[in-house]
């Protein structure tokens, strides 16, 4: 489905011409891989001109704002933080270009062996480095990318995405509001509160990019929904696809009781549990029943939770002195 939609809304026929928007980290890895796939690429970057690191330089370029020259694509790559109402955006679609995101065009230019998405308000790369972990552990190949920090694009122009990879995907709502034909095995939806308004203008047009994530799978995938958070609970009820929740009040799905987490086979596990606060018992069990649902050994799932330290800057133990216990939680994006 994911080629199928490249295909289907090229306004030229055959591919040969692609924008990108914004040269970010996102917006490099993209041009830089549709180079290597034989594209003609232009890159509009409404910043100040600037020395490109890591561009290839068969890019052209353009800075301080983006020109009718993007509109001369047969698609449009447009990373995450510009928004949909700029002039240039209306434009293209006004002309029935296609605009979609850096995640959209690479992943349908690899075919890893199954792929889990993660998205919520908080939690994201906890769940995403988590779950890659666990992973790891069971399969030969495992990768991590995404809001992670590496683009897949990335990964994909290096060959690192084998066809026996298992691929989790960290990925914002500005993402999944360019990725329509985004489609995960698994996707997994961890919470849903008040932000980016200033982005998607409504908290209602910021629930229907989250619900993205799970938009086009089928019968033949899985929807990891938090059962304890009502909007999740509320947009499981329209997916198409087999739902398994989690939850740390209710004994359903993958749930936490007493210090172990069971599952829907009845069987349970008791790891260690190193990071702080109860929103990371959420992401812990968010991870195991991703891990399940993909085959991995319940005693893999411990070992992995009970290593598992967590990420810099989230909640990070620094020092106890004086009877205080010090943390670094100088990553967190929001009061959530």
């Amino acid at each position: 489905m994911k080629k199928a939609f490249l295909a289907a809304n090229s306004p030229h026929g055959a591919l040969k011409k692609i924008s990108v928007l914004g040269l970010g980290v996102s917006g490099i890895a993209a041009a830089n891989l549709a180079v290597k796939l034989g594209y003609e690429v232009f890159a509009s970057d409404s910043g100040a001109w600037r020395k490109v690191l890591n561009l290839n330089k068969k890019v052209v370029t353009e800075f301080g704002g983006h020109s009718g020259a993007v509109l001369n694509a047969n698609f449009i790559i447009k990373s995450p933080g510009i928004t949909n109402d700029i002039p240039i955006i209306k434009k293209a679609k006004k002309s029935g270009i296609p605009v979609i995101s850096e995640l959209d065009f690479a992943l349908a230019r690899c075919n890893p062996q199954k792929v889990i998405a993660v998205t919520g308000t908080n939690g994201k790369t906890t769940v995403t480095d988590l779950s890659e972990k666990i992973i790891a552990s069971y399969f030969k190949n495992s990768a991590a990318a995404g809001n992670i920090g590496t683009p897949l694009s990335e990964l994909v122009s290096k060959n690192k995405i084998k066809k026996n990879s298992v691929l989790t995907l960290e990925t914002s709502s500005y993402q999944l509001e360019d990725s329509p034909g985004f489609k995960p095995d698994i996707s997994i939806l961890l919470n849903i509160t008040e932000d980016h308004l200033d982005h998607h203008k409504s908290m209602r047009a910021y629930i229907k990019a989250k619900a993205g994530i799970f938009k086009n799978q089928t019968k033949n995938d899985c929807l990891i929904c938090n059962y304890d958070d009502k909007i999740c609970r509320g947009l499981a009820k329209k997916a198409k696809c087999k739902v398994i929740y989690f939850s740390r009040r209710k004994k359903c799905g993958v749930y936490y009781e007493n210090g172990s987490i069971f599952f829907p086979n009845g069987k349970s596990i008791t790891p260690k549990i190193n990071i702080a606060g109860i929103h990371n018992i959420e992401n812990i069990l968010a991870a195991a029943a991703a891990a399940y649902v993909c085959g991995v050994l319940l005693k893999n799932i411990e070992r992995a939770i009970s290593k598992y330290k967590g990420i810099a800057h989230r909640i990070e133990f620094v020092k106890e002195t004086g009877g205080v216990k010090y943390y670094n939680d100088s990553k967190a994006t929001n009061v959530g």
